[in-house]
């Protein structure tokens, strides 16, 4: 399904994969729960996320299922509380080794109140492979190229995955695609 809609899709200016787990992330005695999440490059562009301080992962980072990670600023407060340099660091995630490549900007909280710096950054394939041992996505972002482009963008996804699905007509959709609009 990313595939035909990266490829198919002429609306969309950004795409990114994406599965997630939620855990502890641990740095020696300390540790704060959070959300990894699985993506690719493309998911800085549509969060609107920027690295601050290092660099962003690779695509070679991803091929390879790299154990490599960019972290949120709250991530840094609550493992580095000697001031340490989380660049080059190696904290773990369910037991899994992840080295810290970046930090990103600070967002602060979104307007539902949840805290945009409490998160792990790492290539979709290393959390698929690693953490969830799955095959599968669990959903895919996309930004379409401009704001009133997007309903173009949703029908062509609809009937992208309507048709990898095998949906008939009669058949209600088994996905669920949501827009900034709803929101």
């Amino acid at each position: 399904d990313y595939q035909a809609i990266m490829s198919e899709v002429p609306y969309l200016e950004s795409c990114s994969p994406y599965v997630t787990k939620s855990g502890q992330a641990i740095y020696g005695p300390n540790n704060t729960p959070t959300s990894i999440y699985g993506i690719n490059e493309d998911y800085m562009e549509i969060r609107r996320l920027s690295v601050a301080k290092g660099e962003m992962f690779s695509d070679q980072d991803m091929k390879m299922a790299a154990k490599v990670c960019v972290v949120g600023q709250t991530i840094v407060d609550n493992l580095f509380k000697n001031g340490e340099d989380p660049l080059g660091q190696v904290i773990r995630f369910d037991k899994v080794p992840f080295r810290i490549v970046g930090v990103l900007a600070p967002k602060g909280y979104n307007s539902m109140g949840q805290d945009q710096d409490a998160v792990v950054l790492a290539p979709y394939t290393t959390v698929m492979k690693r953490l969830l041992a799955v095959t599968y996505l669990q959903g895919v972002f996309a930004s379409a190229l401009t704001e009133d482009m997007t309903d173009y963008a949703t029908e062509e996804i609809t009937e992208i995955l309507r048709r990898n699905h095998k949906l008939k007509a009669s058949d209600d959709d088994d996905f669920t695609i949501r827009t900034q609009q709803e929101l």
